[in-house]
């Protein structure tokens, strides 16, 4: 018997789940399903207080497509208030009986958790389907002959056919085969979980794979692998969605442990399908630094000539709380005149690699004298490599996790009415939402410290003095939740690289900067910042005023695997 928040379930041995048809635990991802629990309890409760006026029964259905064991519509059920009915469906008759035995040793009505045994496609593609439709107007859960036969096919009950207001695809390896029908089966505003595994395809150990599965090609031995991975993935996401009429708005996106976790909501409007291409962007990632930049697909502007209020695409709105239909969370508010149009950026140094002026005082030098074949600002290399496309917008709604933080906050103030969330991992989901809630929303990828240190062959400085140089400067900079030694920063590369210079070469003049080694910028000098000015405004703090300031609240942001050798089980054989 195995004990996971407020579920007591029963699973294959440890010794048996690699054979056939072994529905196994994975202890893993207790992170995974606490977040899931906190994120969905935050949704329902959103969608629930913009819809209190309404005299009408609200009712909230959640489809699991992958069940295995069935623990998490367990959970779900136990801890998550407002859940009217759970579908939970596994392609393995033995799995389907598993969890049926599951329910029943955790006292849940038949009505309330279905189990079903199909295929995970076919079962999204009948409940995205209307009543009306010919072809198909009715689901049926599994029935005991069809348990015992072992061959799917046999029905009992009837269940309408109805769109998912909660759909979590949480599959072993890559979700792109269920993408396109989960999208499908999930109702208007609706909140979709996925779960990729497969953080070796979208971090660039097989770019090919992960242009086959994804649409993008990852890149191999860059520095922001795992935003990158995530980043994919939601360009997948968006992808798919576009090819059905409709857009994805990220909730909340996390690269955990080995896995990668988002939760999106997917809205219908024509004229946001249109503008998804400027939510593309390809990298270009310098072979000789860490330099990297984003080139966009396309860019959206104004039509010359026409004037209105209308925003453009490129701005960021928050979406606020409609209440029209089935809209459990309306389309976000961007602009719907047709007052736009959309081009592609013209190639060009400047436009790909090109330097411009940061501040008055921070130029680049000499800029007459570089090769206008080489492109890369940093080091002066005309060799680059090209990935993506990747989703080049925010990520995370800083809102919504900080309603999500405010939720994990009242665990214990729950009243006893309600179902009360029991998370074994609060600490490094708590950790996580952290982490989240500071990280710049607005600045795709980041910068990995020991790599570009690595280029410049000097140790890693303290990350408390780099923030505060970096901010010193008038720029924008945090950590990041994917990497403990990265930094977020809208810094361009070469302002980056001259702080770390200035930080260690407090000796060094202007005339001696060409003496200095650069490591693996082999390929040319590095283009030179007025270090002396650097260290003089950033580095020589006066000490008396920063006495006076006051300690920031300290928080854990990053803890430690729970035990060793945390990480993935082997596959179940079928």
């Amino acid at each position: 018997m195995i004990h996971e928040g407020s579920a007591f379930i029963e699973a294959a041995p440890e010794e048996n789940q690699d054979e056939k048809g072994g529905a196994f635990y994975n202890k893993v991802q207790v992170v995974n399903r606490d977040l899931s629990i906190l994120v969905v309890q935050t949704y329902i409760r959103t969608i629930s207080s913009c819809r209190d006026a309404s005299s009408t029964k609200h009712e909230i259905h959640v489809l699991e497509a992958l069940g295995a064991t069935g623990l998490r519509s367990v959970r779900y059920f136990h801890e998550i208030s407002g859940i009217t009915r759970i579908i939970c469906n596994d392609m393995s008759p033995s799995a389907v009986a598993l969890m049926k035995k599951n329910f029943l040793q955790n006292n849940i009505p038949e009505k309330s958790i279905i189990a079903n045994c199909d295929d995970a496609n076919t079962l999204m593609r009948r409940l995205s389907r209307s009543i009306r439709d010919p072809v198909i107007a009715h689901l049926n859960p599994a029935s005991e002959d069809m348990l015992q036969s072992g061959k799917p096919g046999t029905y009992s009950i009837p269940l309408q056919a109805q769109k998912m207001h909660v759909v979590d695809i949480d599959p072993y390896g890559s979700a792109s085969p269920f993408l396109s029908s989960a999208i499908a089966c999930t109702a208007e505003g609706g909140l979709l979980c996925v779960t990729c595994t497969d953080s070796a395809v979208l971090c660039g150990k097989y770019p090919e794979t992960c242009h086959s599965k994804y649409g993008s090609l990852s890149l191999k031995n860059c520095s922001f692998n795992h935003e990158m991975g995530l980043r994919i993935l939601l360009a997948a996401i968006e992808r798919a969605a576009n090819l059905q009429g409709r857009y994805c708005r990220p909730l909340l996106s996390a690269k955990i442990d080995f896995y990668f976790r988002v939760f999106v909501q997917l809205f219908t409007k024509p004229i946001q399908v249109k503008r998804s291409c400027t939510k593309m962007s390809y990298i270009l990632q310098c072979s000789q630094c860490s330099h990297f930049q984003l080139l966009p697909v396309a860019l959206a502007q104004k039509h010359k000539g026409l004037h209105t209020k209308d925003a453009s695409a490129s701005e960021c709105h928050q979406p606020p709380v409609g209440t029209n239909g089935e809209e459990y969370l309306c389309s976000p508010d961007m602009p719907s005149s047709p007052n736009f149009a959309v081009s592609t950026p013209r190639l060009s140094r400047n436009s790909i690699f090109g330097w411009q002026k940061v501040t008055d005082n921070f130029t680049r030098e000499n800029d007459d004298e570089i090769d206008q074949n080489k492109w890369c600002p940093s080091c002066s290399s005309c060799s680059y490599t090209l990935g993506g496309p990747i989703y080049n917008q925010s990520i995370n709604d800083v809102d919504f996790i900080k309603s999500c933080s405010e939720t994990l906050k009242n665990v214990e103030n729950t009243e006893t009415s309600e179902k009360k969330m029991v998370l074994g991992a609060r600490d490094r989901v708590d950790a996580l939402l952290i982490n989240l809630m500071q990280e710049l929303t607005d600045v795709p990828l980041y910068h990995s410290i020991p790599r570009m240190c690595s280029d410049l062959r000097y140790s890693v400085p303290p990350f408390g003095k780099l923030i505060d140089a970096i901010h010193r400067l008038g720029f924008q900079c945090s950590r990041s939740h994917c990497n403990i030694d990265a930094i977020k920063t809208n810094t361009p590369s070469p302002v980056l690289y001259a702080i770390l210079r200035s930080f260690f070469e407090p000796h060094e003049s202007v005339e001696d900067r060409s003496c200095c080694s650069y490591g693996k910028l082999t390929s040319g000098k590095l283009p030179h910042i007025q270090v002396s000015q650097l260290r003089k405004n950033i580095w020589e703090v006066n000490q008396s005023s920063a006495c006076h300031n006051e300690a920031p609240k300290k928080h854990v942001r990053y803890l430690p695997n729970p035990e060793p050798n945390w990480g993935p089980k082997a596959r179940t054989k079928m």
